[in-house]
């Protein structure tokens, strides 16, 4: 019959130590795999809030590169082409001079002053909002 000679130095591993180094790196990949699932997410958000200041600001460069509109409901500014799931809507408030609020109606005589706001949708949610004037020159 053979012997089996273990030496002192000798020691192998436990199936327990196995085991808890399984479960740490199992742990450590979860905490990895949420991160980046965290950082994805967080990057969709920022790429529709870019998307929706460039094209609030896009709509009201074109407006404010219009001639002015008295009464903007019978005759509208400047539309930018939108595509994909994003939609802008404008809205157009006249000032009540001189000291007057503003307010949706279009006044006779104009004041020539519009304060236009640029609401930029992603999927029927809000996702920027730009304000500007608009002068008569």
């Amino acid at each position: 019959m053979k012997a089996v000679i273990m030496l002192s130095g000798d020691s192998g591993s436990t199936l327990v130590g196995e085991l808890v180094a399984v479960a740490i790196l199992g742990l450590a990949l979860v905490v990895l795999l949420s991160a980046i699932s965290t950082g994805m997410m967080g990057m969709a958000i920022v790429e529709k809030r870019v998307a929706g200041e460039n094209l609030a600001r896009r709509q009201l460069e074109a407006i404010k590169a219009a001639d002015y509109q008295e009464n903007p409901t019978v005759q509208p500014y400047p539309a930018i082409p939108v595509a994909g799931p994003y939609s802008v809507a404008v809205t157009v408030t006249h000032w009540v001079s001189p000291t007057g609020p503003f307010t949706t109606a279009a006044q006779s005589p104009d004041s020539g002053l519009q304060c236009i706001a640029v609401t930029v949708s992603h999927d029927g949610e809000p996702a920027t909002r730009l304000e500007g004037f608009k002068v008569r020159r």
